[in-house]
């Protein structure tokens, strides 16, 4: 069993790292949660998956299933020649973002066919629209961002944030006092 001393100060340094990272969380999941589904960091975007069309189990590929509620990270792509058959891309398509894996290249045309996973039927779409590459999903943060929409949770986790800051604060100003009376 490890026993770690700390003293005030580093204990007032940890209580202010731990709220800055909550509160870094909590911006980051109202980002995605309230805005169109999406947030940049850099280059990469992170996106809400909100439909199932994606969720058709065990696919073989690198990207595999992308169950409704998960977290994508997509990269740029430069050109169609960077995606391959079985990647998982995200296009532009009548305003919307779609996340499909890509099923045929026709390099003649131009032209790329997307299919969801659970879908029966591809998409003829030119390849200009295909804008990123999924390279990661995560359904355990994803989890998260869908507790974020959620009213309720999110006041919730925002009162909590006050109260731990609020306690921080009287912490910090009992520690000062009782220093200076030592004095």
């Amino acid at each position: 069993m490890v026993v770690i001393w700390m003293d005030a100060r580093n204990k007032d340094k940890l209580t202010a790292l731990v709220a800055t990272g909550v509160v870094f969380v909590l911006v980051l999941l109202t980002a995605i949660a309230t805005g169109n589904g999406s947030v940049s960091i850099g280059d990469t975007e992170i996106r809400f998956i909100k439909t199932d069309s994606m969720d058709g189990g065990d696919t073989g590929y690198e990207i595999g299933s992308v169950p409704e509620n998960s977290l994508v990270t997509i990269t740029p792509v430069g050109d169609i020649s960077e995606v391959e058959v079985g990647d998982v891309v995200a296009y532009s398509l009548s305003g919307y973002t779609i996340i499909h894996r890509v099923v045929s290249i026709d390099d003649e045309r131009n032209t790329v066919y997307t299919k969801g996973d659970t879908n029966y039927a591809a998409e003829e779409i030119s390849a200009d629209q295909v804008y990123g590459k999924v390279t990661g999903v995560s359904t355990t943060l994803g989890f998260f961002v869908g507790l974020a929409k959620d009213r309720l949770v999110m006041a919730g986790a925002m009162c909590l944030c006050v109260i731990v800051i609020a306690l921080s604060m009287a912490d910090i100003v009992r520690a000062r006092k009782a220093k200076g009376e030592g004095e």
